[in-house]
């Protein structure tokens, strides 16, 4: 906390980290050769949060990664939706030459990356309606975080009308 309270204290900063997880599953994450669990995702996004104020908080998420079972895609999915994400931006894996993923066994058919990328999209939509209030048609991802933003102080604080908006 004690990186994170100055910039909390500025009021120029913006309230909105892009913090990209790849995964909310640790196995899946390990198989990235990633160097951070869920758990630590989890307490910096906490942190980030407590210092300024619930701030929009965007993530990465790709699916169908070598190896990634359905109980690792639905591990993820809770994941997702436990973080609350102010907007998610999804990708279905896909194999790049000269890389270890994609000399990897246990390649995903790429029907199945795709589903499930369709899947966690559309449950990352549920979710802005659950923290919003209401449906949302909006033009630009800023106009999404800006709105996020105001949506949940207002919810936090009990002004439906100004959530609703």
């Amino acid at each position: 906390m004690k990186y994170i309270t100055p910039f909390s204290e500025n009021e120029k900063i913006c309230r909105h980290f892009h913090i990209s997880l790849q995964s909310g599953c640790d196995k899946t994450l390990q198989n990235m050769n990633r160097k951070y669990t869920t758990d630590e995702y989890r307490k910096a996004v906490e942190r980030l949060r407590k210092a300024f104020g619930n701030p929009a908080i965007t993530t990465d998420i790709i699916t169908g990664f070598p190896g990634e079972t359905d109980e690792d895609f639905e591990e993820s999915l809770k994941f997702m939706k436990e973080i609350s994400f102010s907007e998610v931006h999804v990708f279905p894996y896909s194999p790049r030459k000269g890389t270890k993923a994609a000399a990897m066994d246990c390649q995903i058919e790429k029907s199945v990356r795709e589903n499930r990328a369709k899947l966690m999209i559309e449950e990352a939509k549920k979710l802005m309606v659950d923290i919003t209030g209401s449906t949302v048609k909006i033009d630009s991802s800023e106009k999404l975080n800006n709105l996020y933003s105001i949506a949940r102080r207002a919810k936090e604080n009990g002004d439906s009308e100004k959530a609703a908006e």
